[in-house]
């Protein structure tokens, strides 16, 4: 089932870059390097990021949460403002598991609107639709 997010920037799935977590650290160092933005790792707690993402789906929220707490447990990619660039299914079920989670997250300081041109600038970003099928 497909939901929608409250209080996104509301933009689609299909158009939200992805970046692999595999390529989380060359994309900052990418950053830093083409357009001069940094980026630093950081905690805080899982209320305060805010998704942008329009819709998530239910099915893979639930199938992360029954994974438990610790084996979803990321870094976060977000904007200087907080938004969510990627991992917004992670951050669903980390909701739902406890609001008051504390997350590693790496902010990347530039606004959101900003991130997702360069992420999808990036040569390793790609998209998927909203059941996980690569565009």
């Amino acid at each position: 089932m497909i939901k929608k997010f409250k209080n996104s920037c509301g933009i689609p799935r299909k158009d939200m870059p992805q970046i692999h977590k595999s390529n989380t650290v060359s994309f900052c160092c990418w950053l830093q390097r083409e357009f001069n933005v940094t980026s630093r790792f950081v905690s805080c707690r899982i209320f305060k990021i805010k998704p942008t993402q329009s819709e998530y789906n239910t099915e893979k929220v639930q199938s992360k949460m029954d994974e438990g707490l610790e084996n979803i447990k990321k870094p976060l990619v977000v904007s200087g403002e907080g938004y969510l660039l990627d991992g917004h299914h992670t951050y669903k079920a980390i909701m739902n598991i406890y609001q008051n989670e504390r997350v590693d997250v790496i902010r990347i300081d530039t606004p959101i609107k900003q991130l997702i041109e360069y992420a999808k600038k990036y040569e390793h970003s790609y998209t998927k639709d909203i059941n996980d099928e690569l565009l």
